[in-house]
């Protein structure tokens, strides 16, 4: 053709920020899209009077460049942090920008062309390592940056603390105690210990559980320190606290007299006081003057009270004071002095103590005044059948054969033939009714903490004590007794009532049901029954009980998580029960990330050997079957070619449940 030309674009369209100079046929400007561009130039000459054209096709493709990075905040944090957001810095980043952690996508928001924020959720920190943070452009073109490393630390291990306060709560000699101490930070389970001092005689410390228990037997102030150490390694944190427990001796009970009166101006006599909670110690007093004491059981005392007591008519106050601490005055019965030479009076209050059908009973009627000594009888009504009244003594004693309430006179005959008569009842309560452990069904789930309840087939007229008592049985490949087995207030006994005219026993607390803790040693859990009525022994032969069972299972796997990490491999810790305390072999499978291979995938450890000598240890006795295992791996090569890491446990009953965790 006749330069010069002209050109222009016919069809289709050039991309955003490009255009034609059509005198010069440049193509030109600044792409502000990606993609391919389609489009037709015409081009015409200068011929005339009609100018020759022609016209030709064109594709262009404008790419995405390659971004490039050079910060990123934060560039580290603590494993186990919550979710945040990943500020990253660079270049050439365009909408479609994506930030990858160790090559997977995060949610990303373009800030712009030089900054993106990223989501990063909490499961990305969960566990210490490096993480690689990298840049992906979207096609055409595009590409993935230069990577930059995230670091997460290691969180700290919290401090190793025991948390109960000091002093402890006061016991009571002859009361079951227990107190659970707690402790946080450290490597759980922790190992408890006196280091220094002493406990209360009858009270003992259990090492795997931190649970202060037994039956105080002296009172006193007792200083002790405890020392705890927990399952680090390879050297366990350890830390002491000093603590004061007082336990004082109980407030006697004063429930009869004997004598219960005496003449005026007769003789210095001895004087025998029934009650409870009594103690070396224990002083009787008489108008709350001391008098000399015999200690002779938790139940009676005697005292020597002289003619100067008596002297002249009246009444006495008879109580007993416990020796400090604790201790205490009990509540006073009155004596009574009658004037000399008057007519006997019986003295003994009505009703009676209750007895109970088929058991022994024995109770002392007693007479002041007149001139001793007495003779009794029975005036009207009928004693219970099968008890009889001693004449010479006054006791009331055999073994009755009939429930019921009884309705009766009795009259007392002193040596001048002068008397006195008084009613009385006798309540003799009814055989037993069936008594029921009802709760959780009889195999039970090892760590659970079931409850049961304990039931009369029918109310029963009186109130009732009594104690349920725990005992395990194991069956384990290595059989052991499990400390964690115990009643959820602490020990293997437990008191309770039931009261009067009532089905339902009520214990600690008021609580309705008991619960106690299967533990994780297979075996026999017997609960078992022993019952009180007003100090009588009322358990039926043979005691009532009930037995669950905790089976030899496969074992469990509690937690699965790296306990350290460098860049040549790390750790795994492992936590996890085997009921029948034994163990075989330990799985590991090993999961890549995407696009990296494993020379290894699967790794079996067996645990015979190492099994048998940590369930034959004294050490894991005091665990019951838990155990934990620390497992070193070295990787070679980039330790984030891996992205997971689970373990099978098995024994020879089976294979546990898998978890779980990303190295």
């Amino acid at each position: 053709g006749t330069p010069p030309y002209n050109w222009l674009v016919s069809s289709g369209s050039l991309p955003p920020g490009v255009s034609l100079a059509s005198g010069t046929g440049v193509l030109g400007g600044t792409p502000s899209a990606p993609g391919d561009f389609s489009f037709t130039l015409k081009v015409s000459d200068s011929t005339q009077p009609t100018a020759s054209t022609a016209t030709k096709n064109f594709t262009l493709t404008v790419q995405n460049p390659v971004p490039a990075i050079i910060g990123i905040s934060p560039n580290s944090t603590i494993a186990g942090n919550p979710a945040f957001a990943l500020t990253v810095s660079g270049s050439n980043f365009v909408s479609g920008s994506t930030v990858r952690w160790n090559g997977s996508d995060r949610t990303t928001g373009l800030s712009s062309a030089t900054s993106l924020t990223a989501s990063i959720p909490a499961s990305d920190i969960a566990t210490a390592g490096t993480a690689s943070i990298t840049v992906n452009n979207p096609a055409p073109g595009g590409g993935t940056s230069n990577a930059l490393s995230f670091t997460i630390s290691p969180a700290p291990v919290p401090t190793l603390n025991i948390t109960t306060s000091s002093p402890l709560p006061s016991g009571i000699v002859d009361s079951p105690y227990s107190q659970q101490f707690s402790a946080s930070g450290g490597t759980p389970p922790y190992n408890w210990l006196v280091s220094s001092g002493s406990l209360p005689p009858g009270v003992s410390l259990a090492s795997g559980t931190g649970v202060l228990g037994g039956t105080p037997s002296a009172p006193g102030d007792f200083s002790f320190t405890l020392k705890i150490s927990d399952s680090t390694q390879p050297t366990p944190s350890t830390t002491s606290k000093a603590f004061a427990l007082r336990i004082n001796n109980p407030v006697p009970v004063v429930s009869g007299l004997n004598p219960g009166s005496v003449s005026a101006g007769g003789p210095g006599f001895n004087l025998t006081v029934n009650g409870s909670n009594f103690v070396s110690g224990s002083t009787v007093t008489w108008n709350g003057l001391n008098r000399p004491t015999t200690f002779i059981n938790s139940s009676q005392l005697t005292a020597s009270i002289p003619s100067g007591d008596i002297v002249l008519a009246g009444s006495a106050s008879v109580a007993v004071v416990n020796p400090s601490p604790g201790g205490g005055t009990s509540s006073a019965l009155t004596f009574l002095v009658s004037p000399a030479g008057s007519n006997p009076t019986i003295s003994s209050s009505s009703p009676l103590p209750n007895g109970f059908l088929g058991a022994a009973y024995s109770q002392s009627l007693s007479a002041s005044g007149g001139t001793p000594p007495y003779t009794w009888e029975v005036q009207s009504g009928s004693l219970p059948n099968g008890l009889t009244l001693n004449s010479t003594t006054g006791v009331i004693s055999g073994t009755a054969s009939s429930a019921g309430t009884f309705q009766f006179t009795i009259k007392v005959l002193d040596s001048a033939s002068s008397s006195s008569s008084k009613s009385f009842q006798l309540l003799i309560n009814p055989l037993l009714p069936a008594v029921s452990i009802s709760g959780p069904a009889e195999v039970l789930t090892p760590a659970q903490q079931p409850t049961v309840q304990l039931s009369l087939a029918e109310a029963y007229p009186s109130s009732l004590s009594g104690q349920m008592t725990l005992v395990f049985t194991s069956d384990a490949d290595e059989p052991s007794d499990d400390p964690a087995i115990q009643f959820s207030t602490g020990g293997r006994v437990v008191s309770f009532t039931i009261p009067a005219n009532s089905t339902q026993a009520v214990f600690p607390n008021s609580a309705a049901e008991m619960a106690f803790q299967s533990g994780t040693v297979s075996g026999t859990i017997e609960i078992s029954v022993s019952l009180q009525s007003d100090g009588t022994d009322v358990t039926p032969s043979p005691a009532p009980s009930r037995t669950f069972r905790v089976s030899r299972a496969a074992p469990v796997v509690t937690s699965l998580a790296i306990s350290s990490r460098s860049t040549s491999g790390f750790e795994i810790e492992l936590i996890g029960f085997s009921t029948p305390r034994s163990l075989t072999q330990l799985e590991f499978r090993f999961t890549p990330r995407s696009g990296n291979n494993l020379g290894t995938t699967t790794f079996t450890l067996p645990l015979g050997s190492s099994s048998s000598t940590w369930f034959q240890s004294a050490t894991s006795k005091e665990f019951g079957s838990l155990f934990r295992l620390v497992i070193p791996f070295t990787v070679q090569g980039d330790v984030n070619a891996i992205q997971s890491v689970s373990a099978t446990l098995s024994n020879t009953l089976g294979s546990s449940n898998t978890m779980s965790t990303n190295p």
